[in-house]
């Protein structure tokens, strides 16, 4: 008996339809939601560009403000009644796009008793926020390394933050170094910045910005520079920026570059602490200053005189004044101590040079008419000037614990006439997180090492002459006459990390040195969920 196949055909037939039905309609609901999902992006794009481009014309606003009311912005009788009606102006007539808000009153930002001024840039549903500095503090604050002359990067240091590089730019793969007096090089990474990284230039001529890869310097003990330029493998050429960074075109300068006047500055601090040297200036020689000094000392309190370092511990907070011994070999004063409590607000002159050694607890200013030199471990919470050098060696500083976010705790070093960093925290394992807060600052020329030594420094590091900045990328440990370099590929691994902070200068604007122009100093923009 045959089986009746009549009609399966059909059912295979409509079996197919009905599977193809099902798939084609799976897949126009899979193209509708892509669609409904591209053009959600693209309203949230489109949003987020609006947003941006608000928040950049709010900053705008203040800069122009800022430049257009410099003169009196800086009279305290006339700056909060000025700021105020400009705030009011901006929000009423921009709410639906950004709104400024002065928040330096707030306990994160508290400016105490100084000009500084924060504010607090929204875009429209507070999208983007941005943090924005009214301050008369100098320029070089802004970046993470900088100069106002050449500036040289060697090997792979880690940067967060803008650069800054008046003349020229150099770029190397190797990282120069100085060990048992002998001066070398080893070859190394590229620096890596952040994303958020700036590189600012005065113009874009391709002599701005040279690479080099190998043998790009070499060694001349007969003069005062250890290391030389080999001009030969350096590239001088636009692209050879690219080869370290390869999303960022340097950006041309147009901010006016607000600089200080280290030698009035100190002045200016000695004038607080109760010694008026009147009739000296910028002009003045250091030794000139150190003589009216001695002159003028006779009239000050003789219990703010110290012959030793010890008594401070003794008389607790308040300004001191120390003279230094002649001394054919080492600093005028060696500062031993286990603490000097000297105070936030007040300083401790020394008229001669000075040692910090051993493990000193440092609270207070310090200003010193010589050279300044560190060695051992210290805990710093200070601003310090010095009219001659700063020289680090063989040292490890680290800040003490912030108890008042309104007071950050931090080390600012000031020398007029030169900054090296050689030996700091030696041959310590990259994977180590020992962070200064600090600003390294020099009128001259600086030398930072991070090859042997690890350096993390959160704040900057700027010269007003040439900046030379050497970094390996691994492990480092000592033996008797030579450095054993294990190399790493994680940017992690650099043993100089520089990130920039604005904040650190807040706690201690009143002892920073003042400029005669207030400057716009911008936080990274933050967006909110």
């Amino acid at each position: 008996m045959k089986n009746n196949e009549n009609g399966s055909s059909l059912l295979t037939v409509l079996l197919m339809l009905l599977i193809f039905t099902v798939l084609g309609l799976v897949l126009l609901s899979v193209t509708i939601q892509g669609s409904k999902r591209t053009e959600y992006r693209e309203t949230e794009v489109k949003e987020e560009i609006e947003h941006m481009t608000s928040l950049k014309e709010a900053v705008a606003q203040i800069k122009n403000f800022v430049d257009e009311h410099n003169d009196q912005l800086s009279s305290k009788t006339t700056e909060d009644a000025v700021l105020g009606d400009f705030l009011k102006q901006m929000n009423d007539a921009h709410s639906d796009s950004y709104t400024i808000t002065d928040v330096s009153k707030q306990p994160q930002y508290n400016v105490g008793e100084s000009q500084t001024r924060v504010l607090l840039a929204k875009s429209k549903k507070d999208a983007f926020e941005q943090l924005v500095y009214i301050t008369a503090m100098p320029s070089f604050m802004k970046y993470a390394v900088g100069s106002q002359s050449n500036l040289f990067i060697n090997g792979a240091a880690s940067i967060d933050g803008d650069i800054y590089a008046k003349n020229k730019l150099f770029v190397s793969q190797e990282a120069n170094y100085v060990y048992n007096s002998e001066k070398l090089s080893v070859a190394t990474g590229l620096p890596s910045l952040s994303a958020a990284s700036t590189i600012f230039l005065e113009d874009n001529a391709s002599s701005r910005y040279r690479f080099c890869a190998s043998s790009c310097y070499q060694v001349n003990e007969k003069t005062d520079l250890p290391f030389q330029l080999q001009t030969s493998h350096w590239q001088d050429k636009s692209k050879a920026i690219r080869a370290f960074s390869p999303d960022k075109t340097p950006v041309i300068n147009k901010d006016p570059f607000v600089d200080l006047k280290l030698k009035q500055s100190f002045l200016d601090k000695l004038s607080l602490a109760g010694v008026d040297l009147s009739g000296l200036s910028e002009d003045s020689s250091k030794e000139e200053i150190s003589r009216r000094l001695s002159e003028e000392i006779s009239n000050y309190p003789d219990n703010n005189k110290i012959t030793s370092f010890t008594e401070i511990e003794k008389k607790g907070p308040g300004n001191y004044f120390y003279e230094g011994y002649t001394s054919e070999n080492g600093p005028d004063a060696f500062i031993d101590t286990d603490s000097l409590n000297i105070g936030r607000d007040h300083w401790l002159i020394i008229n001669g040079n000075a040692k910090f050694s051993n493990d000193i607890t440092i609270n207070g200013n310090v200003l010193v008419t010589g050279d300044i030199y560190f060695e051992g471990s210290h805990t710093i919470d200070s601003v310090m000037y010095a009219l001659g050098k700063a020289t680090f060696t063989d040292t490890d500083i680290r800040n003490p614990a912030t108890v008042d976010p309104s007071q950050p705790t931090g080390f600012i070093m000031m020398a007029m006439e030169g900054l090296q960093l050689a030996i700091y925290d030696k041959f310590a394992s990259s994977s180590k997180n020992n962070t200064i807060n600090g600003f390294l600052y020099t009128d001259s020329s600086a030398d930072i090492y991070g090859v042997g030594s690890l350096v993390r420094v959160n704040g900057s590091i700027f010269a007003k002459q040439n900046l030379s900045i050497n970094a390996y990328q691994g492990e480092a440990s000592g033996e008797k006459e030579r450095i054993s370099f294990t190399p790493s590929s994680l940017e992690t691994a650099s043993r100089l990390k520089v990130k920039n902070n604005k904040r650190l200068f807040i706690g201690k604007s009143n002892a920073l040195p003042k400029v005669t122009k207030f400057d716009v100093i911008t936080d990274n923009i933050i967006k909110n969920n």
